[in-house]
């Protein structure tokens, strides 16, 4: 679709879609219309192909524009503050509060301490495959596809190489827990 077409509607219909897209926002106060509606603009222009015409312009454009309404919806989350009061009445706890641990004592920070030099003492005891699949994925959040291509390893290698180091850690944690 020409770009001049695309330009041409939204010249002309501008101040319909911004009418349109606020009712949909009304609820919105953090999202502005003309926002909305260019983001559109910038979407139909990037997608735009010459040789593959839309046949609705305006229907794609107002879907688009629901759309993107919409999602903005799905994604907004309520922001919590951290000095707002919490917990039973009067009781005079804000989020801050009850997210710090009040009760951690000497005891439970050097069972922490203990627990963790387990667990890397653990890893440690792995192959040098295994720890290079399990920090991969756990530690560094990298997919088994994305290893496989870069290590040039089968990918039913890496999840069968994981599964034995975390078995073995699994083994090696227990033991240290009843020891």
């Amino acid at each position: 679709m020409p770009h001049g077409r695309i330009a041409e509607f939204f010249k002309t219909e501008y101040g319909r879609l911004v009418s349109y897209t606020r009712g949909l926002l009304s609820q919105a106060a953090d999202l502005d219309a003309e926002d909305v509606v260019q983001s559109v603009l910038v979407q139909v222009l990037d997608r735009s192909d010459p040789s593959v015409p839309l046949e609705n312009l305006a229907a794609y454009v107002y879907a688009a524009l629901r759309n993107r309404v919409v999602d903005h919806f799905r994604r907004r989350r309520p922001e919590e503050s951290l000095d707002a009061e919490r917990g039973p009445e009067g009781a005079g706890l804000t989020l801050r509060d009850l997210l710090w641990d009040q009760h951690a004592d000497a005891l439970t920070v050097l069972e922490d301490r203990e627990w963790r030099l387990a667990l890397f003492k653990a890893i440690r005891a792995l192959s040098e495959t295994e720890q290079d699949v399990l920090i991969a994925t756990e530690f560094e959040g990298r997919k088994f596809r994305e290893l496989s291509e870069e290590w040039g390893v089968p990918l039913n290698t890496l999840l069968s190489r994981k599964a034995r180091a975390l078995k073995k850690l699994n083994q090696a944690l227990v033991a240290w827990r009843t020891a």
